[in-house]
């Protein structure tokens, strides 16, 4: 093991390509890392009707990592961020991750381990996902609920779309009982055992939110995701103080009980991998 270490520990990075493969709504972009060993790492960028700039913050990103060690994986995280002067950001944090991801893809490669084994070890030997994209095509709450019912006996349990069309800000009364109705469409058409998860995409005010999630509590969804903009914690917080329905923000929920707390603690989360020192508790 330790002579592997030792060989691995002067390895370098050679090259980074994107590739953007065609998919439904938009394209998604896998990243792959090459190193002078032969050992490549794969990352996943996708930033949906953004990829282009995403590419571009790859190709950006590359110039200063051709030449460094590929294990460095946290110096590498931390100089690319704090170098990019405009930190943070969807299309930068995005092309950043995918990268972290194939550093992370080669060490497993490299050591012949798991990634999995480097943060902590297996957890479950199975992890349940829902899916997306089940109802192209669809149009009407009654190809809503046809779709719905083909995705069901294809063994999915739980399955996410957005019903609202392109209403922004705020949803008329006539739109808003046409998105309830292909939301019972599909309840109807999958029965109770199957979980719902309904997607807002951060485009709705305050009061417009509370009532949707108010109208989506009788076909009890797993959650509601986004029913206002994901970075207006004020506007979470007072939206999920109203509700008894979950809410979801982008990938973490908000516990019940804990709204006020949770929203500060996430934001600490965020910002202690920038200030790796800071403690974070959610007492």
């Amino acid at each position: 093991m330790l002579k592997i270490i030792r060989g691995v520990n002067r390895m370098r990075i050679i090259d980074i390509k994107t590739f953007p493969v065609d998919c439904f709504r938009t394209n998604w972009v896998f990243v792959k890392v090459y190193t002078d060993e032969g050992i490549t790492g794969v990352g996943e960028a996708t930033l949906e009707y953004k990829e282009k700039a995403l590419i571009g913050a790859v190709e950006h990103i590359k110039e200063s990592l051709v030449g460094q060690n590929p294990l460095n994986i946290e110096k590498i995280w931390h100089d690319t961020y704090r170098d990019a002067y405009w930190r943070g950001g969807a299309v930068l944090m995005s092309a950043l991750s995918a990268v972290e991801m194939a550093l992370w893809d080669i060490l497993g490669k490299a050591l012949n381990v798991p990634i999995y084994q480097f943060l902590g070890g297996k957890v479950n030997d199975k992890v349940r996902i829902y899916v997306n994209g089940w109802f192209a095509g669809a149009k009407e709450p009654k190809e809503f609920g046809e779709k719905a019912k083909i995705a069901v006996e294809r063994g999915v349990t739980a399955m996410k779309w957005d019903p609202f069309g392109k209403n922004y800000m705020e949803i008329s009364n006539a739109e808003l009982d046409k998105a309830l109705q292909c939301v019972a469409a599909v309840r109807e058409a999958v029965g109770d055992q199957i979980d719902l998860l309904i997607e807002g995409h951060g485009r709705f005010n305050v009061p417009t939110g509370i009532k949707i999630a108010k109208e989506l509590e009788q076909f009890k969804p797993m959650f509601f995701e986004e029913p206002v903009p994901p970075d207006n914690l004020d506007a979470l917080k007072e939206v999920k103080q109203s509700l008894l329905l979950r809410l979801q923000q982008g990938n973490g929920f908000i516990p019940d009980g804990t709204t006020g707390k949770c929203l500060t603690k996430w934001q600490q989360i965020i910002s202690s991998r920038i200030f790796p020192m800071q403690a974070v508790s959610w007492s």
